[in-house]
């Protein structure tokens, strides 16, 4: 338990919390998190922030504000004055939360800015709590099933003839007493 949360958590800091989230977008189905909620519990606030922001809600966790996708561009070249004058729409990046706006693979949207921001480390930390989660579903089931042990021809039937023989003397000794 202590490896397969370490590993999970892990990873989470290292993609500052955004790494682990449930999106069904046209562009951004994340079929990562199928594998990362194998690790259980803990991978649970992503659906929660997935129903709280399908419609456009603010997440309950939020870690940053960020300007619309079709914008990035024109504020980045903007003084800080110009920013701070700024009274349109912004979009709430949230703890687990999925990238909010719309994700237009030729712009640079809010998972864009993820990957620009955190680099490498994204990817790593998707990694890292994808293995945790795989990890965890391999732990389940050898404690359910156990070790997978193949015996041998020989084995079985040296364990079959010495049954049959303590058959046979618990027949002997029935018939023996009666």
């Amino acid at each position: 338990m202590i490896c397969i949360l370490g590993i999970f958590f892990y990873g989470l800091m290292l993609g500052s919390g955004r790494v682990v989230y449930a999106s069904w977008k046209p562009n951004d189905r994340r079929w990562q998190f199928a594998c990362q909620i194998g690790v259980g519990l803990p991978a649970f606030p992503a659906i929660v922030q997935s129903f709280k922001t399908k419609n456009g809600g603010k997440p309950y966790f939020p870690l940053a504000e960020r300007f619309p996708p079709n914008h990035f561009r024109k504020f980045e070249i903007m003084t800080e004055q110009d920013l701070a004058d700024y009274e349109g729409q912004t979009l709430t990046d949230g703890f687990m939360a999925p990238p909010p706006g719309p994700i237009i693979p030729e712009l640079i949207d809010v998972l864009g800015k993820w990957h620009e921001e955190l680099l490498h480390r994204f990817e790593l930390g998707t990694l890292f709590t994808i293995v945790a989660g795989l990890l965890n579903i391999l732990a389940i089931y050898d404690a359910f099933a156990g070790p997978a042990y193949e015996i041998p021809e020989e084995e079985k039937k040296r364990k079959k003839k010495k049954r049959s023989a303590e058959d046979e003397a618990d027949n002997q000794e029935e018939a023996n007493d009666g």
